[in-house]
């Protein structure tokens, strides 16, 4: 992989992505496609998730159409009434902002 990588910047394109989760989100935001992804805070796969695209995060970043949000206070389901309406509040933003 790494190898890969080194090619194709030689190349002067973009190294590949690094795992298989990062490269299905690099494919999305070429396409034209936006993603949110929205964790609780104590959300034990945000962890995962930050793992698996650390490498390529910056290159999301830089589509403008990958972000990730943290709210807190909620649970996995973001079944309390105020992360609800957090998360409503949060859609909302998003939706406004394509």
């Amino acid at each position: 992989a790494r190898a890969r990588g080194l090619a194709a910047r030689a190349r002067g394109r973009p190294a590949p992505p690094a795992t298989r989760l990062a490269e299905r989100f690099v494919a999305l935001a070429e396409r034209g496609c936006r993603v949110l992804l929205v964790f609780d805070a104590a959300e034990p796969m945000r962890r995962r998730v930050d793992e698996q695209l650390a490498r390529d995060r910056a290159r999301l970043d830089a589509s403008g159409r990958f972000r990730v949000e943290v709210l807190a206070h909620g649970d996995h389901i973001f079944l309390p009434l105020a992360s609800q309406d957090a998360v409503g509040a949060l859609l909302e933003r998003w939706l406004e902002d394509a």
